[in-house]
């Protein structure tokens, strides 16, 4: 299977790892890879990779100024469903609406938009009131993060390392020394935990 949206690549891994491989080890290690990665977006309750340009998603609001919405690289529209029948009839302009964090690249690496805030005398229509439906903004949008972090590679090669490794012991034995068996540890790996417990996000907000 091709990777898809991963964390590292197969050359990458490889070199990482230093070998030894042959071509017939390919497949595992990118279904490795996949598996890794997506078990990392479980984990951290967000995704790193970048969605198409164009892609839509709904939210409700907090409150009549704050929405908070998925991971966003670039917003292209905003639109809201103001009487609550299903059609999002008004769009905003872009005067109508502030991005936030500030600065986001002023950080220790590039991170993405996580807030719109109502501006101009602008407000988001009220969400879950009595018999009123959910979802009552869209927004069209580039999801994800600027660029993976580097700390979420790393631990992405070091859970498929893991997997690789692991058809060897089916049985969770990974050999015997002078001492007896050797058992795969059933613990996460400290070092991949450590990495992503930062962009770990308690809130997933996306419908």
């Amino acid at each position: 299977m091709a990777i898809v949206n991963g964390y590292t690549t197969l050359p990458e891994f490889k070199n990482w790892r230093s070998g030894p491989f042959d071509v017939n080890d390919d497949v595992r290690i990118e279904d490795s890879i996949n598996a890794a990665s997506r078990g990392i977006d479980h984990h951290c309750k967000r995704h790193f990779w970048q969605t198409a340009a164009g892609t839509t998603r709904v939210f409700d609001a907090c409150d009549w100024w704050e929405l908070y919405i998925d991971d966003v690289v670039t917003v292209t529209a905003v639109k809201t469903d103001e009487n609550a029948d299903g059609t999002f009839e008004t769009t905003w302009a872009a005067s109508d609406y502030q991005l936030l964090p500030l600065n986001p690249a002023a950080a220790p690496e590039l991170e993405p938009f996580n807030q719109i805030i109502a501006v101009a005398g602008r407000r988001f229509p009220p969400a879950y009131t009595t018999n009123r439906r959910a979802g009552l903004v869209q927004v069209t949008a580039t999801w994800g993060w600027p660029a993976i972090p580097e700390a979420v590679s790393e631990a992405c090669r070091l859970i498929t390392n893991r997997l690789v490794k692991r058809p060897g012991s089916p049985e969770g034995v990974a050999g015997f020394d002078e001492f007896g068996t050797i058992r795969i540890s059933s613990r996460d790996d400290p070092d991949a935990v450590r990495l992503l417990d930062h962009y770990w996000d308690p809130a997933k907000v996306g419908v």
